[in-house]
């Protein structure tokens, strides 16, 4: 077994995506095979998700300082491990896949190859559907998992938390207009980092900094364009990716729809009749076409098996018509 496949499958085994089995036709290992030497690939092999100093990785391993100092660098420049920097110590540990490599990318995202194998990997998850889940929050509603879709008001708690932000290109929709199928929707300064994430994508010169109100001003950017915040919480909500996304370019999205697996099993979107006027713009709004119009066009119908919760008729619904809740108590 080839040093990239099993980089690739110790990736999936410390964090998880549902894949666990590589081999040679793998997106990841291809990847890896077009960034990185054999030796280099050894280095991030021993590494784990924890982070840790040079000197520790080296007592543990057994490898000179000196060598893991210029391996560590490197592989840090490549994305394929994050670094963390305090009182002028760095620390490493691997990345996962998403978030963390893929956003790594971005800067070669643009070749067509590896925009191909990064389609490729999406694709991959496809294949392993049984395994594979992506969780969403509904606007107001709790639950308990690590992925969300929220209004500016949430996201504001998660500003509050830091001083740091940074702004990128969207790299789905980098990698669908680097295979030809671009969306339409803006690619460039869209999706957010922020945290101590922000330092080091800035830092490996995939991302700017940019102020609070700059961050604002990119999230009211995206709603007029019709897209929806999706955050990814990571160590330990120390840091945050805002992504806004839109289901024709966004591939994991996509891919959930493909699948059916967003996971959507613990609350159910309703019209709160005595609220509704029927002005239709959650039929407008909603990606997923969830609302239809019913007979006479006088009352709005749900589809509630396209709903994965984005939240997206709650922030344009100005009744406050719509609502989630537990399924038995609503549906």
């Amino acid at each position: 077994m080839s040093v990239f496949i099993k980089l690739a499958d110790y990736i999936d085994e410390i964090y998880g995506s549902g894949i666990n089995k590589h081999d040679e036709e793998s997106a990841f290992v291809n990847i890896f095979q077009a960034l990185l030497s054999e030796n280099e690939a050894e280095v991030a092999l021993s590494l784990n998700n924890s982070l840790e100093t040079v000197c520790q990785i080296s007592n543990r391993t057994g490898v000179s300082e000196e060598y893991l100092a210029q391996c560590l660098e490197t592989l840090s420049y490549k994305g394929i491990i994050y670094e963390y920097i305090e009182n002028n110590v760095r620390f490493y540990r691997l990345m996962p896949f998403v978030p963390g490599i893929l956003e790594s990318l971005i800067k070669i995202s643009t070749n067509s190859m590896i925009a191909e194998y990064l389609q490729k990997y999406a694709d991959e998850m496809e294949h392993y559907k049984q395994e594979y889940t992506q969780s969403v929050i509904p606007v107001n509603c709790k639950i308990n998992v690590q992925v969300q879709n929220a209004s500016l008001r949430e996201i504001e708690i998660y500003l509050e938390n830091t001083d740091k932000y940074a702004v990128m290109d969207c790299i789905c929709r980098t990698i669908q207009e680097a295979r030809g199928k671009a969306c339409g929707h803006p690619i460039h300064d869209m999706c957010l980092i922020i945290g101590d994430y922000a330092d080091f994508y800035v830092r490996i010169g995939n991302a700017k900094f940019i102020s609070r109100q700059e961050v604002y001003d990119i999230l009211e950017r995206a709603e007029e364009q019709g897209l929806y915040h999706e955050l990814y919480p990571v160590e330990k909500n120390k840091s945050t990716f805002i992504c806004n996304c839109c289901t024709c370019g966004c591939m994991f999205m996509g891919l959930a729809n493909r699948i059916n697996k967003v996971v959507a099993y613990e609350a159910a979107v309703r019209i709160i009749d005595k609220q509704c006027t029927n002005c239709g713009k959650c039929i407008e709004e909603c990606p997923e076409r969830v609302f239809s119009w019913g007979e006479n066009n006088e009352t709005i119908e749900i589809n509630s098996e396209k709903c994965f919760q984005c939240g997206w008729c709650v922030i344009f619904c100005e009744n406050h018509a719509i609502e989630f809740g537990e399924k038995g108590a609503l549906c």
